[in-house]
C-alpha cells in the first residue's frame, strides 16, 4: 500500500498566516505536522528571523510545538503573525514628555 492511500493518514489543510502588514501567504500542511515547520517556512519567505515574530489564532498563542489537529484548526482558518513587542514603558524619556505621555 503506498503512503498515499494510508486512511489513517492525517488530511492536509490550507491556512494562511496574516502578518501585521496586511500580506498574507497560504501554505498547506498536514494536520500532525508541527506548526514549527510552516513558522520557519513562512519566516523563510518574508526574509524574517524566527525568534522575532509569534503566531496567534483567536488571540491565542501558537507554539512551534503545536499541531493544527491539536488546536482543532480547519482548512482556510487565518493565523496572525506579530513582531515581539518590547519596551512600551515611559523609562528614558524626559520628564515634560513623559507628563504628557505616561
Amino acid at each position: 500500500m503506498s503512503k498515499r492511500s494510508r486512511p489513517s493518514e492525517m488530511p492536509s489543510i490550507s491556512l494562511k498566516v496574516k502578518s501585521q502588514d496586511g500580506q498574507d501567504l497560504y501554505f498547506k500542511i498536514r494536520s500532525d505536522t508541527k506548526f514549527i515547520k510552516l513558522f520557519t517556512a513562512y519566516c523563510d519567505k518574508r526574509q524574517l528571523e524566527y525568534r522575532t515574530i509569534q503566531f496567534f489564532h483567536e488571540g491565542q498563542r501558537i507554539l512551534g510545538s503545536h499541531t493544527p489537529a491539536r488546536l482543532n484548526l480547519e482548512d482556510n482558518d487565518e493565523i496572525e503573525a506579530m513582531t515581539h513587542a518590547l519596551g512600551g514603558g515611559c523609562s528614558g524619556i524626559d520628564k515634560h514628555a513623559k507628563a504628557q505621555i505616561c
